[in-house]
């Protein structure tokens, strides 16, 4: 066959065959379909002999559609380009599952997305999200904010009701996964009742166990303690250290304490 190729005739109603393997096939009232018996692929500018007949990719039932970069004397050309409008607000791309859940996107504004679902709810990196879809955190985001607060000295206690012995008020944090890490030093003069601790983030108690209760086995026996805890977090936030004990008939002493915040994802 030479020279064009018209197709012409009801594309609301006809199938048309382009050989044994190739069809147009509109679909009534929407949209058109181009399908292939084996795997489809999209070849352009070529600016080469056009005459010459392009070679399999891969096995016929590797993909269904391959897009093939076809020209040597380019190889900076980009094999696929997806091009906005002038007033689009609209994602550029996505990438949905059988049931049409948008499992990743690229925005009109460069901004990627990519999400994992479990059930009905939606994760990104293993961590929920407050909502459904958000942009993917920088890799190298590792300790890009960091925060410290410290209290070296000895602070003591007999009350049986939260004290503060480190205060830290981040600056206004990106969202993202950050790291709580909380230590110190204490001792109750007793070993008939308990010293406790907490670390609160914006006024709430965090950890899977908390507060931390120790019961002293030597009244003069030092313990080092720590907590390390993972929250997402934006925004300016405020955590605290707390020491107290079990009653007000002994002494809590708490000493080189100390919080840290840093950035993980």
């Amino acid at each position: 066959m030479s020279g064009n190729l018209n197709v012409t005739g009801d594309l609301t109603s006809a199938r048309y065959l382009l050989g044994s393997d190739l069809i147009l096939s509109p679909i009534v009232g929407n949209q058109s379909a181009v399908q292939a018996w084996w795997g489809l692929q999209l070849r352009g500018n070529k600016q080469g002999n056009l005459t010459t007949a392009p070679t399999a990719v891969g096995n016929n039932n590797d993909y269904s559609v391959l897009v093939v970069t076809d020209n040597t004397n380019k190889p900076l050309q980009a094999s696929l380009a997806v091009i906005g409008g002038t007033s689009q607000t609209s994602d550029l791309q996505q990438w949905r599952n059988v049931g049409l859940t948008k499992l990743a996107h690229v925005d009109i504004a460069g901004n990627a997305s990519f999400q994992k679902i479990s059930g009905t709810t939606i994760y990104e990196g293993g961590t929920a999200l407050a909502s459904k879809y958000a942009p993917i955190a920088s890799v190298n985001v590792y300790g890009t904010q960091f925060n410290l607060a410290e209290s070296n000295g000895t602070s003591s206690t007999t009350s049986t009701s939260p004290q503060t012995k480190v205060t830290l008020v981040t600056g206004n944090l990106p969202s993202g996964t950050y790291k709580i890490f909380a230590k110190w030093r204490g001792n109750r003069n007793t070993t008939s009742n308990s010293m406790i601790f907490d670390v609160t983030l914006n006024g709430s108690p965090v950890g899977i166990q908390t507060p931390i209760s120790v019961e002293p086995k030597d009244t003069t026996n030092i313990t080092t303690l720590s907590v390390t805890i993972y929250q997402v977090l934006s925004g300016v936030n405020t955590i605290l250290l707390r020491y107290w004990g079990e009653n007000n008939s002994s002494t809590t002493t708490i000493s080189d304490a100390s919080i840290e915040l840093i950035r993980v994802l």
